[in-house]
């Protein structure tokens, strides 16, 4: 009896830390325990954990004692998936601060982030024709008209002379009138037309005069911080200085941080190539200390829109040269430039993305390396008959030729 109830008093103190199980029962010490560990207690849902008590509980899982309530704390234990992913403080994040983007969430200041939030971190880009003066478009073709008539040259189609005004003026010769390609003599060929516009200008009595309203939003936008440029491939970039003094905006496009004191001031001698080409905003961008997707581009025509969507920036055409329907392309079309204000030149940049703050997205090859011919069923009830000249995609070959014999 002794024996016997030593026995079950060993037993009973060997197995009195068994719980009861679900169906009256006991479990296994080691059954208990792997459970615990491969299925932890369910922990409470991120929405109603606080965040610091998460992190806490996050840190705190390689800890004795720690983890998520009823893990029984000890050891390395499995992270549910219904755990918020917590970083640890100081880890690289890989799509901050976003590159692009003129908010950056990740700054403690809150007055340099304010600064950027502002109007100086973008910059406008004014053509001189057709934005801040009246558009010389007749001038131009009539200029060009009496310098082939001069030259004995035949006299330029319409759809070639669309392009006078849009392009250089080298460029014009040499690409559409084609007349030649001596440097030289497409320079001596501008110079002897750029006296015969002068000559025009002159005759018609209509001097260059700012549009209506344009001082007064290049005087909103200086009072805004937002540096401006202005360019123009007709004229040279002295020329383009004394038009400017002579119109009396030349304080606008003054530039203190130049090195050599220069204007920002883009001329058609300044870059090798014009519209569509968008070597003139580049410039323009530089001398202005903004990059290509900070800047706003004034224009009225679709060579303008070209050049923005292949640099990234943004493009306002004004009407007057095309229709409307011909200016879709452009970000905003506006009738004349009072009817823009600061807060409609922000919202140009509210739907801009960036590649470095967006994940990477599925590559698909639109010409596959491998292709794959698609699968035709074979018509079972007409057989077709093979022969070198079926289709005629091959000539025949009389030398040995295959008799046309249905498959069967």
């Amino acid at each position: 009896s002794s024996s016997s109830s030593s026995s079950s008093s060993s037993s009973g103190g060997e197995f009195a830390h068994r719980k009861p199980s679900a169906r009256g029962g006991t479990t296994h010490p080691a059954r208990a325990s792997a459970t615990s560990l491969a299925r932890p207690a369910r922990p409470v849902k991120p929405a109603r954990l606080h965040r610091r008590s998460a992190m806490g509980s996050y840190f705190d899982m390689d800890e004795p004692g720690g983890g998520a309530p009823g893990s029984g704390g000890g050891g390395p234990t499995t992270i549910p998936d219904s755990m918020p992913a917590m970083e640890e403080r100081g880890a690289p994040k890989p799509y901050f601060p976003p590159v692009g983007v003129a908010d950056d969430p990740t700054l403690a200041n809150p007055l340099v982030r304010q600064m950027m939030l502002s109007t100086s971190w973008f910059g406008c880009v004014f053509d001189l024709e057709g934005v801040l003066i009246k558009s010389r478009e007749k001038e131009h073709r009539e200029s060009w008209m009496k310098l082939a008539k001069r030259h004995d040259h035949p006299p330029p189609p319409e759809m070639v002379l669309k392009h006078c005004d849009t392009m250089k003026p080298e460029d014009f010769i040499a690409r559409q009138l084609r007349w030649t390609r001596d440097p030289m003599q497409m320079r001596r060929y501008n110079e002897e037309r750029v006296e015969i516009f002068e000559t025009i200008v002159a005759e018609s009595g209509s001097l260059d005069e700012l549009q209506p309203g344009v001082e007064r939003f290049l005087e909103l936008l200086q009072r805004a911080d937002v540096p401006m440029a202005v360019m123009d491939g007709k004229k040279r970039f002295s020329q383009l200085c004394v038009t400017l003094d002579a119109l009396g905006v030349m304080r606008y496009f003054e530039n203190v941080d130049s090195p050599t004191g220069e204007p920002n001031v883009v001329s058609g001698e300044d870059v090798s190539d014009w519209l569509p080409d968008p070597l003139p905003i580049e410039r323009a961008c530089t001398a202005m200390g903004r990059t290509t997707k900070r800047c706003v581009v004034f224009g009225n025509n679709t060579t303008v829109t070209e050049a923005c969507m292949e640099c990234g920036a943004k493009s306002v055409l004004l009407l007057g040269r095309q229709p409307r329907y011909e200016l879709q392309g452009a970000d905003t079309v506006v009738e004349r430039l009072t009817d823009l204000s600061i807060e409609n030149l922000k919202r140009l940049f509210t739907e801009e993305t960036s590649d470095a703050a967006e994940p990477e997205r599925e590559k698909v090859e639109i010409f596959p390396s491998k292709f794959t011919a698609p699968v035709v069923a074979e018509r079972s009830w007409e057989p077709e008959a093979r022969s070198d000249d079926a289709g005629g995609k091959e000539p025949p070959d009389y030398m040995r030729r295959r008799r046309r014999r249905p498959d069967v």
